[in-house]
């Protein structure tokens, strides 16, 4: 496949200096292939277990080489499903690793190591956002520092190009594939970065061709930041959780919200509401309504977690912002 752009951007942003965390959400590498039997009987039990925690934890299948070279989700890119595999150089598939570690276990979770994940937090808050144009698809990750990053320590972003829900008859008697990696925008082995200081922001873009096999409308941006020195994951992101639509611009153009993390009510400043959609991160339509009285919407009813809110103005544009339910 051929990279058309890539580019890393240091742009640091004043934010003003942040006493929080960023919301953690681990992820799941999930190493798999479609010739082995073991893969077909034993994955249904994890895409159970791992569908309880609907969208707070990301996951990710590569198909390595291991065991049948011949599997055509690995022959699609023989070096970026590879690269990840020989990275962990797990005893072979199927295999799950949960930031960085690896899991164990009938169903190949372990809920306890889920548990403290997501109770955990980082230093590290990611914003991913997907474009689809002209047959390229694009990308941009913005990585902001909550906190103040341990010194002497360093990371690698990697950016990948994932495809949702693959419909395959698999010989192993699978017949849909989830979140299948397809290609990396960033460099296989990650690329390192410095973190910005402590409230600002390094920003992250590159794009490539779309590929004729990809389905564009099940294809999305997943991110994610190693700490080199313990092979750790820190976070993740994926567009899933930016965006709801195929074409974004990063910005809220005017719009802000308050208070995010918010309890019962968040509340709209920056212009008019004429309309409001709130979606689940995985693009699922919750609820809408038109214009605002109070520019205020109740959050009573929704669960706790990450949702995608988009508003509109009186010119019809839209913004697309994330609102936190705690």
């Amino acid at each position: 496949m051929k990279h058309l752009t890539l580019l890393f951007l240091l742009t640091f942003s004043g934010l003003g200096l942040l006493a929080q965390e960023a919301v953690k959400y681990p992820l799941l590498e999930h190493f798999t292939n479609t010739r082995c039997p073991i893969c077909g009987a034993r994955n249904p039990d994890f895409h159970a277990a791992r569908a309880d925690y609907g969208d707070d934890v990301l996951h990710i299948s590569y198909h390595p080489s291991s065991p049948y070279p011949s599997c055509v989700l690995h022959q699609h890119n023989p070096e970026g499903n590879n690269s990840r595999f020989d990275h962990y150089r797990p005893q072979g598939t199927p295999t799950v690793y949960l930031d960085g570690k690896v899991q164990t276990g009938s169903n190949m979770l372990q809920p306890a190591d889920v548990a403290d994940a997501l109770q955990s937090g980082s230093f590290f808050e990611l914003e991913v956002f997907r474009n689809i144009s002209n047959g390229m698809l694009s990308a941009e990750v913005d990585v902001t520092t909550l906190g103040d990053v341990p010194p002497g320590t360093s990371y690698r972003i990697y950016v990948a190009a994932v495809e949702r829900d693959l419909e395959y008859d698999a010989p192993n008697g699978e017949s849909t594939h989830y979140n299948v990696f397809r290609a990396f925008l960033s460099e296989r082995e990650g690329e390192l970065f410095t973190p910005a200081t402590n409230g600002s922001s390094i920003s992250w873009s590159g794009s490539m061709d779309i590929h004729p096999d990809w389905v564009e409308e099940e294809m999305y941006i997943l991110a994610y930041i190693e700490n080199t020195t313990d092979e750790e994951i820190e976070n993740a992101g994926s567009s899933l959780n930016s965006t709801t639509s195929t074409t974004v611009e990063p910005t809220s153009k005017g719009f802000s919200l308050f208070p995010n993390p918010a309890s019962d009510r968040v509340y709209i400043s920056g212009g008019s509401v004429a309309q409001w959609e709130l979606y689940s991160v995985a693009g699922a339509l919750i609820s809408s309504g038109g214009p605002l009285d109070n520019q205020s919407i109740s959050l009573v009813t929704q669960a706790a977690g990450p949702y995608i809110l988009r508003l509109q103005r009186a010119d019809r544009s839209w913004s697309t912002l994330k609102v936190i339910k705690k």
